[in-house]
Protein backbone atom coordinates (compact mmCIF):
# COMPACT_ATOMS: atom_id res chain seq x y z
CA UNK A 1 0.00 0.00 0.00
CA UNK A 2 3.08 2.43 0.90
CA UNK A 3 4.73 1.77 -2.31
CA UNK A 4 1.16 2.51 -4.36
CA UNK A 5 1.00 5.75 -2.79
CA UNK A 6 4.85 6.31 -3.26
CA UNK A 7 3.96 5.82 -7.09
CA UNK A 8 0.99 7.95 -7.05
CA UNK A 9 3.02 11.00 -5.60
CA UNK A 10 6.03 10.30 -7.87
CA UNK A 11 3.56 10.28 -11.05
CA UNK A 12 2.22 13.05 -9.53
CA UNK A 13 5.42 15.44 -9.38
CA UNK A 14 6.19 14.32 -13.51
CA UNK A 15 2.82 15.42 -14.54
CA UNK A 16 3.54 18.61 -13.08
CA UNK A 17 7.42 18.96 -13.82
CA UNK A 18 5.86 18.39 -17.70
CA UNK A 19 3.61 20.89 -17.16
CA UNK A 20 5.82 23.83 -16.32
CA UNK A 21 8.39 22.46 -18.63
CA UNK A 22 6.09 22.82 -21.77
CA UNK A 23 4.97 26.35 -20.53
CA UNK A 24 8.73 27.51 -20.88
CA UNK A 25 9.45 25.89 -24.17
CA UNK A 26 6.40 28.31 -25.21
CA UNK A 27 6.95 31.65 -23.39
CA UNK A 28 5.98 33.72 -26.53
CA UNK A 29 3.12 32.99 -28.54
CA UNK A 30 1.21 36.89 -28.91
CA UNK A 31 3.92 37.41 -31.79
CA UNK A 32 2.14 36.46 -34.96
CA UNK A 33 4.69 36.04 -38.09
CA UNK A 34 3.54 36.28 -41.65
CA UNK A 35 5.30 35.37 -44.75
CA UNK A 36 4.06 37.27 -47.78
CA UNK A 37 2.84 34.76 -50.39
CA UNK A 38 4.96 35.78 -53.01
CA UNK A 39 8.48 36.19 -50.59
CA UNK A 40 11.55 34.25 -52.08
CA UNK A 41 11.41 30.84 -51.07
CA UNK A 42 15.42 31.42 -50.23
CA UNK A 43 13.60 33.32 -47.19
CA UNK A 44 11.25 30.99 -46.02
CA UNK A 45 14.40 29.55 -43.55
CA UNK A 46 14.75 32.48 -42.09
CA UNK A 47 11.08 33.27 -41.13
CA UNK A 48 10.92 29.78 -39.65
CA UNK A 49 13.83 30.46 -37.69
CA UNK A 50 12.09 33.88 -36.68
CA UNK A 51 9.31 32.23 -35.43
CA UNK A 52 10.93 29.70 -33.76
CA UNK A 53 13.20 32.13 -31.56
CA UNK A 54 10.58 34.68 -30.39
CA UNK A 55 8.25 31.73 -29.17
CA UNK A 56 10.83 30.11 -27.33
CA UNK A 57 13.35 32.34 -26.31
CA UNK A 58 11.48 35.70 -25.56
CA UNK A 59 11.01 36.47 -21.67
CA UNK A 60 7.62 37.16 -20.24
CA UNK A 61 8.35 40.89 -20.07
CA UNK A 62 9.94 40.82 -23.75
CA UNK A 63 7.00 39.49 -25.24
CA UNK A 64 4.85 42.22 -26.55
CA UNK A 65 1.78 41.60 -28.68
CA UNK A 66 2.85 42.56 -32.69
CA UNK A 67 1.84 41.24 -35.83
CA UNK A 68 4.67 41.01 -38.49
CA UNK A 69 4.79 40.66 -41.74
CA UNK A 70 7.72 39.63 -44.26
CA UNK A 71 7.26 41.73 -47.69
CA UNK A 72 9.44 41.05 -50.87
CA UNK A 73 11.86 43.64 -51.91
CA UNK A 74 13.85 44.01 -54.98
CA UNK A 75 17.17 43.67 -52.75
CA UNK A 76 15.91 42.18 -49.48
CA UNK A 77 12.86 42.08 -47.71
CA UNK A 78 10.73 44.77 -45.89
CA UNK A 79 9.40 43.32 -42.51
CA UNK A 80 6.20 45.55 -41.56
CA UNK A 81 5.78 45.59 -37.24
CA UNK A 82 1.62 46.61 -37.08
CA UNK A 83 0.69 47.01 -33.60
CA UNK A 84 -3.30 46.58 -31.87
CA UNK A 85 -3.51 50.10 -31.95
CA UNK A 86 -2.64 50.74 -35.56
CA UNK A 87 0.93 51.81 -35.25
CA UNK A 88 3.36 50.26 -37.82
CA UNK A 89 7.05 51.00 -38.62
CA UNK A 90 9.12 49.30 -41.67
CA UNK A 91 12.45 47.96 -41.49
CA UNK A 92 14.82 46.76 -44.97
CA UNK A 93 16.73 43.79 -44.40
CA UNK A 94 18.99 42.77 -47.37
CA UNK A 95 20.46 39.65 -45.78
CA UNK A 96 18.92 36.28 -44.17
CA UNK A 97 20.66 36.12 -41.45
CA UNK A 98 20.31 39.21 -40.58
CA UNK A 99 16.26 38.92 -39.53
CA UNK A 100 16.30 38.09 -36.98
CA UNK A 101 18.69 40.10 -35.16
CA UNK A 102 16.29 43.04 -36.76
CA UNK A 103 13.10 42.15 -35.18
CA UNK A 104 14.62 41.63 -31.57
CA UNK A 105 15.97 44.95 -31.93
CA UNK A 106 12.69 46.23 -32.57
CA UNK A 107 11.01 44.15 -30.14
CA UNK A 108 13.09 45.49 -27.54
CA UNK A 109 12.33 49.19 -28.16
CA UNK A 110 8.87 48.84 -28.03
CA UNK A 111 7.28 50.49 -25.35
CA UNK A 112 6.20 47.59 -22.55
CA UNK A 113 4.04 49.94 -20.05
CA UNK A 114 1.40 46.79 -19.76
CA UNK A 115 3.47 43.39 -18.44
CA UNK A 116 2.65 40.33 -20.61
CA UNK A 117 1.42 37.13 -18.89
CA UNK A 118 3.40 33.81 -20.02
CA UNK A 119 0.80 31.88 -20.81
CA UNK A 120 -2.85 32.04 -20.00
CA UNK A 121 -5.72 29.11 -20.52
CA UNK A 122 -8.77 31.88 -21.82
CA UNK A 123 -11.85 31.66 -19.76
CA UNK A 124 -15.36 32.95 -20.50
CA UNK A 125 -15.14 36.52 -21.62
CA UNK A 126 -11.51 36.38 -21.77
CA UNK A 127 -9.76 37.27 -24.74
CA UNK A 128 -7.21 34.67 -26.36
CA UNK A 129 -3.63 35.88 -25.25
CA UNK A 130 -2.64 35.26 -28.75
CA UNK A 131 -4.91 37.75 -30.01
CA UNK A 132 -3.73 41.77 -30.42
CA UNK A 133 -4.83 43.96 -27.51
CA UNK A 134 -5.45 47.42 -27.86
CA UNK A 135 -2.59 49.66 -26.55
CA UNK A 136 -2.86 52.88 -24.17
CA UNK A 137 0.44 54.10 -24.72
CA UNK A 138 0.47 57.68 -26.93
CA UNK A 139 0.55 57.09 -30.68
CA UNK A 140 4.76 57.77 -31.68
CA UNK A 141 5.39 59.80 -34.71
CA UNK A 142 5.38 57.23 -37.94
CA UNK A 143 8.94 56.42 -39.46
CA UNK A 144 9.43 57.33 -43.27
CA UNK A 145 9.28 54.52 -45.34
CA UNK A 146 12.75 53.54 -47.07
CA UNK A 147 12.98 55.50 -50.30
CA UNK A 148 11.87 53.47 -53.12
CA UNK A 149 14.41 54.81 -55.47
CA UNK A 150 17.51 52.40 -56.73
CA UNK A 151 20.57 52.09 -58.34
CA UNK A 152 21.50 49.00 -60.36
CA UNK A 153 24.50 48.51 -62.45
CA UNK A 154 24.96 45.54 -64.88
CA UNK A 155 27.45 44.03 -67.42
CA UNK A 156 26.99 41.86 -70.17
CA UNK A 157 28.99 40.05 -73.01
CA UNK A 158 28.16 38.57 -76.12
CA UNK A 159 27.31 38.39 -79.79
CA UNK A 160 25.50 40.29 -82.60
CA UNK A 161 24.33 40.05 -85.95
CA UNK A 162 23.68 43.15 -88.71
CA UNK A 163 21.33 42.75 -91.31
CA UNK A 164 21.21 43.00 -94.02
CA UNK A 165 24.67 43.14 -94.04
CA UNK A 166 26.09 39.92 -93.02
CA UNK A 167 28.20 41.52 -90.01
CA UNK A 168 29.15 39.23 -87.09
CA UNK A 169 30.34 41.04 -84.00
CA UNK A 170 31.67 40.46 -80.35
CA UNK A 171 29.70 42.67 -78.32
CA UNK A 172 30.00 44.12 -74.60
CA UNK A 173 27.68 46.38 -72.68
CA UNK A 174 27.88 47.70 -69.59
CA UNK A 175 24.05 49.53 -68.38
CA UNK A 176 23.39 51.62 -65.64
CA UNK A 177 19.24 51.65 -64.10
CA UNK A 178 17.64 54.62 -62.20
CA UNK A 179 14.95 52.40 -60.27
CA UNK A 180 11.68 54.41 -59.40
CA UNK A 181 9.09 51.29 -58.28
CA UNK A 182 8.41 48.99 -61.20
CA UNK A 183 9.85 51.53 -63.47
CA UNK A 184 13.91 53.00 -64.48
CA UNK A 185 15.42 55.21 -66.37
CA UNK A 186 18.29 54.11 -67.92
CA UNK A 187 22.31 54.31 -69.69
CA UNK A 188 24.09 52.21 -71.63
CA UNK A 189 27.33 51.83 -73.61
CA UNK A 190 27.73 49.27 -75.88
CA UNK A 191 31.52 48.18 -77.68
CA UNK A 192 31.62 45.80 -80.32
CA UNK A 193 35.82 45.74 -81.26
CA UNK A 194 36.05 42.77 -83.49
CA UNK A 195 33.49 42.29 -86.60
CA UNK A 196 33.76 40.07 -90.11
CA UNK A 197 31.48 40.97 -92.69
CA UNK A 198 30.95 38.66 -95.12
CA UNK A 199 31.61 40.90 -98.39
CA UNK A 200 34.83 41.73 -97.03
CA UNK A 201 37.68 39.23 -96.85
CA UNK A 202 38.05 37.50 -93.58
CA UNK A 203 39.22 40.14 -91.32
CA UNK A 204 38.48 39.90 -87.41
CA UNK A 205 39.08 43.85 -87.30
CA UNK A 206 36.97 44.74 -90.73
CA UNK A 207 33.90 46.02 -88.05
CA UNK A 208 33.73 48.37 -85.23
CA UNK A 209 31.03 49.58 -83.04
CA UNK A 210 30.53 52.14 -80.43
CA UNK A 211 26.81 53.08 -79.06
CA UNK A 212 25.45 54.89 -76.31
CA UNK A 213 22.16 55.63 -75.74
CA UNK A 214 19.25 56.81 -72.76
CA UNK A 215 15.97 54.99 -72.07
CA UNK A 216 13.43 54.10 -69.90
CA UNK A 217 12.25 50.20 -69.20
CA UNK A 218 9.52 48.60 -66.72
CA UNK A 219 10.73 45.30 -64.57
CA UNK A 220 8.33 42.84 -63.68
CA UNK A 221 8.86 40.42 -60.86
CA UNK A 222 7.85 36.71 -59.59
CA UNK A 223 9.75 35.44 -57.02
CA UNK A 224 13.34 35.03 -57.85
CA UNK A 225 12.62 36.07 -61.28
CA UNK A 226 12.51 39.47 -63.33
CA UNK A 227 12.02 40.65 -66.58
CA UNK A 228 13.47 44.15 -67.68
CA UNK A 229 11.77 45.38 -71.14
CA UNK A 230 13.05 48.48 -72.34
CA UNK A 231 13.00 50.67 -75.48
CA UNK A 232 16.29 53.64 -75.67
CA UNK A 233 17.02 55.79 -78.35
CA UNK A 234 21.14 54.93 -79.65
CA UNK A 235 23.93 56.79 -81.37
CA UNK A 236 26.20 54.19 -82.79
CA UNK A 237 29.84 55.06 -84.40
CA UNK A 238 30.70 52.69 -87.16
CA UNK A 239 34.06 52.01 -88.42
CA UNK A 240 34.71 49.73 -91.06
CA UNK A 241 38.11 49.02 -93.23
CA UNK A 242 39.46 46.50 -95.37
CA UNK A 243 42.95 45.35 -96.00
CA UNK A 244 43.51 44.17 -99.53
CA UNK A 245 44.03 44.64 -102.19
CA UNK A 246 43.83 48.16 -101.19
CA UNK A 247 43.82 49.81 -97.72
CA UNK A 248 40.47 51.53 -97.46
CA UNK A 249 38.23 52.82 -94.63
CA UNK A 250 35.45 54.81 -93.45
CA UNK A 251 32.99 55.72 -90.49
CA UNK A 252 30.09 56.76 -90.00
CA UNK A 253 27.55 57.91 -86.99
CA UNK A 254 23.66 56.27 -86.97
CA UNK A 255 20.39 56.87 -85.10
CA UNK A 256 19.10 54.29 -83.75
CA UNK A 257 16.21 52.61 -82.00
CA UNK A 258 17.10 49.93 -79.43
CA UNK A 259 14.61 47.62 -77.59
CA UNK A 260 15.85 44.73 -75.03
CA UNK A 261 14.83 42.33 -72.82
CA UNK A 262 16.62 41.50 -70.39
CA UNK A 263 15.90 37.90 -67.81
CA UNK A 264 17.02 38.11 -64.61
CA UNK A 265 17.89 35.39 -61.77
CA UNK A 266 18.22 36.43 -57.88
CA UNK A 267 21.36 34.74 -56.74
CA UNK A 268 21.06 36.32 -53.36
CA UNK A 269 23.03 39.73 -51.58
CA UNK A 270 21.58 41.78 -54.31
CA UNK A 271 23.12 39.89 -57.21
CA UNK A 272 21.00 38.88 -60.45
CA UNK A 273 22.37 36.49 -63.64
CA UNK A 274 21.16 37.89 -66.47
CA UNK A 275 20.38 37.19 -70.35
CA UNK A 276 19.58 39.52 -72.69
CA UNK A 277 18.50 39.96 -76.21
CA UNK A 278 18.09 43.03 -77.96
CA UNK A 279 17.39 44.80 -81.15
CA UNK A 280 18.36 47.74 -82.85
CA UNK A 281 16.71 49.45 -85.67
CA UNK A 282 18.60 52.01 -88.00
CA UNK A 283 15.57 54.46 -89.30
CA UNK A 284 17.86 56.32 -91.81
CA UNK A 285 19.45 53.05 -92.98
CA UNK A 286 16.27 51.86 -93.96
CA UNK A 287 14.92 54.49 -95.54
CA UNK A 288 18.21 54.93 -97.72
CA UNK A 289 21.59 52.41 -97.72
CA UNK A 290 23.77 54.44 -96.28
CA UNK A 291 27.71 53.67 -96.87
CA UNK A 292 31.08 54.76 -94.53
CA UNK A 293 32.76 54.89 -98.12
CA UNK A 294 31.63 53.80 -101.72
CA UNK A 295 34.06 51.09 -101.60
CA UNK A 296 33.17 49.85 -99.01
CA UNK A 297 29.98 47.50 -98.06
CA UNK A 298 26.91 49.29 -96.73
CA UNK A 299 26.03 50.01 -92.80
CA UNK A 300 24.01 47.29 -91.23
CA UNK A 301 19.85 48.59 -90.71
CA UNK A 302 19.32 46.11 -88.07
CA UNK A 303 21.21 44.15 -85.26
CA UNK A 304 20.34 41.61 -82.90
CA UNK A 305 22.47 41.13 -79.80
CA UNK A 306 22.40 37.98 -77.30
CA UNK A 307 24.65 38.62 -74.37
CA UNK A 308 24.75 37.09 -71.07
CA UNK A 309 26.22 38.97 -67.36
CA UNK A 310 25.24 39.40 -64.22
CA UNK A 311 23.76 42.90 -62.56
CA UNK A 312 24.25 44.36 -59.02
CA UNK A 313 22.11 46.48 -56.94
CA UNK A 314 24.17 49.35 -55.54
CA UNK A 315 21.34 51.16 -53.68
Amino acid sequence: MRESKIATVMTIAMLFLTEESGAQDSVCELVSVEPSPDLDPSWLPAVERLRATLAHELSASECIAFRLRVEPRRDGVFVRVQAGDGRETLRLVRDERALVPVVLGLLAGAPQDHPVPRRQTPTDGDTDARDLPDFSVPKPEKKAAPSPVGLALALSTGIRFGLPTDVTMRDTEIRADVLLHDWSILAFMRYAPFGAVSAIATDADAYEEIGVGFGVGRELRWGRHTLDLSLSPSIVFVSMEIDSPLEKSGELADLRINGAARYGYSLGGGWRFTLTVDTEGAPNSLLKVRYPNPALPAVPAWTLGLRLGAAASLL
